[in-house]
């Protein structure tokens, strides 16, 4: 969906679209689902897709969830007066904590007179993940896993007012976008928070952190991909709480402290 948003965008940039406020018509509807099809067809060819049955499934929901965004994005442009701009944009280089950041940034929208910028990071999964991050107890930083949208923001470049916000662009997403504020108090987190994971790191405190075990899935929340999740002690969570009492587990308790702004 990112290659197939990504190829869109770039070729109505090249014909000068979409103006301010303008909206996306039929035709404009059928030339996206046009690329996501030749996508699919490529992706099939070089046998990424696995069993018809579920690549049917897949391709249908691709194909859904791309007509329905593109009728958000007409929503999103009409909140905004903004245009998309820039897509797959690097970040310039900036020092954070003592490290140099880098990376690219899904889409930038802008205002017609550039003062106003929107950093745009595209999700295709559940936004379950993301729902306390404006009012939850882990604050916006998602207790130090979510660093991305403040990252981001040097891309904006001389923007007076900058937002950066996650995207769900799917319907299992709901098609939320869920912002980051640059608040002074908000930047000022973020950069301790890498501070402390810098801190860590030097101090070698790196504990194995199961995270809740999930019946669902089965194991542990934080172990789903991990390769070596089959060698690993049964009962982790266990060994994870005999262990989080000790010192050398002080630098990663610190990390999220400080992301909720309690360190």
């Amino acid at each position: 969906m990112h290659e197939v948003l990504d190829a869109f965008f770039k070729e109505q940039q090249a014909e000068g679209r979409p103006k301010p406020f303008e909206m996306w018509a039929a035709s404009d509807l059928t030339r996206l689902l046009r690329i996501a099809e030749e996508r699919l067809e490529l992706a099939e060819r070089h046998g990424k897709t696995g069993l018809d049955i579920f690549a049917g499934h897949d391709s249908r929901t691709i194909l859904a969830d791309l007509a329905a965004f593109l009728e958000a994005d007409n929503v999103f442009r009409l909140e905004t007066g903004a245009v998309p701009r820039e897509f797959e944009a690097q970040i310039p280089p900036s020092e954070i904590a003592g490290i140099t950041m880098r990376g690219v940034v899904d889409r930038i929208d802008r205002t017609p007179d550039g003062q106003a910028a929107w950093v745009i990071d595209y999700k295709t999964g559940s936004d379950f993940p993301y729902r306390d991050l404006e009012t939850g107890a882990d604050g916006p930083l998602g207790g130090g896993t979510k660093l991305q949208l403040p990252a981001y923001l040097g891309a904006a470049g001389d923007a007076a007012q900058v937002q950066a916000l996650y995207w769900f662009i799917s319907r299992q997403g709901g098609f939320k976008r869920i912002p980051f504020s640059p608040s002074p108090e908000n930047m000022v987190t973020f950069e301790t928070t890498v501070a402390a994971i810098l801190d860590g790191i030097a101090r070698g405190s790196f504990p194995a952190v199961p995270g809740e075990e999930n019946d669902f899935y089965g194991g542990w929340d934080n172990c789903r991909y991990c390769d070596f999740t089959r060698i690993c002690s049964m009962r982790r969570d266990h060994d994870f709480h005999q262990k989080a009492g000790d010192d050398a587990m002080k630098p990663w308790w610190l990390v999220g402290a400080t992301a909720r702004g309690e360190a």
